[in-house]
């Protein structure tokens, strides 16, 4: 049970050496310092364990293990940097040990997976795919606080960023999705729910498995046949909530005006 541990060494070198820089004065500043620390917690733990075990095991590591202890950075650092900022004592508290626990459950499910010696481990790739979500979800709403943040002051060093190219695509002027993207939910919603259902059913499949080679094999071909329609309906979900997300800033000005 390491990961409580691990996970309050990054956030102590935050809480200790950063939290009152005059610098961290921004929500996304949370996610950037708390991400430095993490990268230099993995790095130095990927010597030892390299040490220990040899070369391989750090570069799988570095698919793995590195990719965690960042991403469950960018999910705490989030809180850190909401927790800054916060108008009372007791909701910065909460906003902190919140994003603790966040961090403290992702990795210690992902101890859980990586350590099962079976056919769970392959577990880890969807949850890494799922803490990335998180981590993409958290940077993006970084971004918005911290531009919220520094609109109000309207320093000269700030660009406002320019409107979506899909914004100008006919039928966001009525604050619709274009007819041509509507098709997108319809096709990626089903891949994405086989490619889920195909790995679940392989790894109970490989449950009975008794050898590490059928459970690299298994692994292996179930990577090759999912990869493709897995990468085609996250494009075209990330494509259509797009969409989805300028019509909806086109309804909020009509309603406004």
């Amino acid at each position: 049970m390491t990961e409580p541990v691990e996970e309050a060494c990054k956030l102590g070198v935050v809480l200790l050496f950063i939290w009152k820089n005059p610098n961290f004065n921004e929500e996304n500043d949370g996610i950037v310092y708390m991400g430095a620390s993490a990268v230099g917690f993995a790095l130095l733990e990927n010597i030892f364990y390299v040490a220990q075990n040899g070369i391989g095991t750090g570069i799988l590591r570095a698919f793995t293990a590195i990719p965690l202890h960042v991403l469950t950075a960018v999910v705490l650092g989030l809180h850190v940097g909401r927790a800054k900022f916060a108008a009372s004592e007791a909701r910065r508290n909460l906003l902190v040990w919140r994003g603790f626990l966040f961090a403290w459950a992702f990795h210690g499910l992902y101890d859980m997976l990586a350590m099962s010696e079976s056919a769970l481990a392959l577990l880890l790739l969807p949850l890494l795919g799922g803490l990335a979500a998180f981590g993409v979800m958290a940077l993006r709403r970084g971004r918005r606080l911290s531009l919220a943040r520094w609109d109000s002051a309207t320093p000269s060093d700030i660009v406002a960023a320019p409107p979506l190219a899909s914004a100008a695509v006919p039928g966001h002027a009525v604050g619709r999705i274009p007819k041509a993207h509507r098709w997108m939910p319809a096709v990626s919603r089903p891949l994405l729910a086989c490619c889920a259902a195909f790995w679940l059913l392989l790894i109970f499949g490989l449950m009975g498995s008794t050898t590490a080679e059928d459970v690299g094999y298994g692994a292996l071909g179930g990577i090759l046949l999912t990869i493709i329609p897995a990468a085609i309906g996250v494009a075209l979900e990330v494509v259509y909530h797009r969409h989805r997300k300028a019509a909806r800033s086109v309804r909020a000005g009509l309603s406004v005006n």
